[in-house]
């Protein structure tokens, strides 16, 4: 019933991850996730087609309603600053790589 589908798909998986282990491959993969590091600084598509910058949505949303919570005025600059301190924050660091836990016989 689903078999023909799930080979498909575990075919197009092992492929492409051949694919990405060759030289070329890997350049390859290497600029699909630089291109795809910071989406926030790129406009994208809406549901109508027009492209709609998540960055100027934000800063107007945040334009509009800080100065109500703050009770003075917020400068674009302090805008921008908290936007890009918050994605900072929310960064994701990888861990590197670290050593498995070697598991000693029993003796």
């Amino acid at each position: 019933m689903g078999c023909r589908v799930e080979h498909a798909r575990l075919e197009r998986n092992r492929l492409s991850s051949e694919y990405y282990k060759t030289p070329e491959g890997r350049e390859k993969k290497k600029e699909l996730n630089k291109n795809r590091k910071d989406p926030g600084d790129s406009p994208r598509p809406d549901d109508d087609g027009s492209v709609i910058n998540r960055d100027a949505d934000l800063e107007s949303y945040l334009k509009s309603i800080l100065p109500m919570i703050e009770g003075r005025a917020v400068e674009q600059e302090e805008i921008r600053n908290l936007i890009q301190r918050s994605r900072d924050e929310l960064r994701q660091y990888s861990l590197g790589k670290e050593e498995k836990p070697r598991i000693l016989p029993d003796e």
